[in-house]
């Protein structure tokens, strides 16, 4: 047994969120099926709860009401002193955090899986926001394991500024899921059929988890990102450029220095500057038009993480030397291990210069 092991807390409740945006119709078509019928997602000894988080944007088929959901879980708008003149989402959010957190807190649930649609050609998308968190880890080598040979992504969207309140992020373990391409307001049966299997098999793998099977040391593929790029613009602030054909649906394909990136109406050609290999993602994305990205840069990374086992399980009867684990704290008598060398507990290792990162 491998002293590179790490004891979690069993988990216990589950949550599925559909309509975060109430225009990315999968999510939504998926959770009201499981509150009429939750058959497939039981899982014995586990609370799992769908739950419609934005009723009145799915009701209207538009992406949000008064502002983006899935930006204002931050402690200020969370903070807020409830009132009928904060924006709809931000009185939706604080009612989300009582119901399924607070945020923080020892009662906020276990895992939050917020289901989402993209118009870009991102194919099935895990979404990581703590690169250091095993338990996630491990659970995203499981479903891209599951689900091969079909591809599964997985986004990292650890930066100190780039990172955004998520609804999922009051759960102790969030997880994005983004499945495209697929157009707003529309369903696609291949693009509902990918999404429900990645939740089966997530929940298989908790269930798994739960049942005392340990998981060994696991390594997967990561695109981390770098920075959001706005289309080219003219001194009135419009659009001078679009995405170059050659750069459509091709998220997660290399992007190298000198290759097309836009396209102006008189035929002249945008490269990709800079001397650095790029991964992007979330090309062209209908919902990003309003938030000024064309697309997001990333660079791919490797992430190592240690082997998982249920705490309240021992296997069997074999000596196990393992360090207890929290995704929201420092344990000061175990503290994570530094160790990046090829035989280490965690590695996070990356085939790029830092310049590039």
């Amino acid at each position: 047994m491998t002293s590179c092991q790490v004891a979690e807390d069993p988990i216990k409740k589950v949550a599925i969120f559909g309509g975060t945006h109430g225009n990315e119709l999968t999510g939504v078509f998926l959770v009201k099926h499981w509150l009429e019928n939750n058959t497939e997602i039981q899982r014995t000894g586990l609370e799992v709860k769908p739950f419609i988080t934005n009723p009145r944007a799915v009701e209207k088929c538009t992406r949000y009401i008064d502002c983006d959901l899935n930006r204002v879980f931050d402690p200020e708008n969370l903070g807020k002193r409830m009132s009928e003149d904060l924006p709809y989402e931000v009185r939706r959010a604080q009612e989300i955090s009582r119901l399924f957190g607070p945020k923080d807190s020892e009662d906020s649930y276990d895992i939050i899986f917020d289901l989402h649609n993209t118009t870009s050609n991102m194919g099935c998308t895990l979404i990581l926001e703590d690169s250091r968190n095993d338990f996630l880890i491990q659970m995203f080598h499981y479903i891209k394991t599951s689900l091969a040979p079909l591809p599964c992504y997985v986004y990292l969207i650890e930066h100190p500024s780039l990172k955004y309140a998520t609804t999922r992020s009051i759960a102790k373990y969030p997880v994005g899921i983004e499945v495209g391409p697929q157009p707003q307001g529309v369903l696609r049966a291949d693009i509902l059929d990918q999404m429900r299997k990645m939740i089966k098999h997530a929940l298989d793998f908790i269930h798994n988890f739960n049942e005392g099977k340990e998981f060994p040391p696991c390594a997967i593929e990561v695109y981390k990102i770098m920075e959001k790029v706005d289309y080219p613009r003219n001194e009135s602030g419009e659009i001078a450029a679009i995405i170059h054909p050659k750069l459509q649906d091709q998220d997660w394909k290399p992007l190298h220095p000198g290759d097309p990136v836009f396209l102006t109406l008189d035929g002249k050609t945008i490269p990709l500057g800079g001397d650095c290999t790029v991964y992007p993602v979330f090309v062209n994305e209908a919902a990003y038009y309003e938030k000024k990205e064309a697309f997001a840069k990333t660079t791919k990374l490797t992430l190592n993480a240690k082997g998982i086992h249920s705490s309240l399980h021992l296997g069997n009867g074999e000596p196990h030397s393992f360090i207890h684990s929290h995704p929201k704290q420092n344990n000061s008598e175990f503290p994570a291990p530094q160790c990046y060398g090829p035989n280490s507990c965690l590695q996070t290792k990356t085939d790029v210069p830092d310049k590039c990162r």
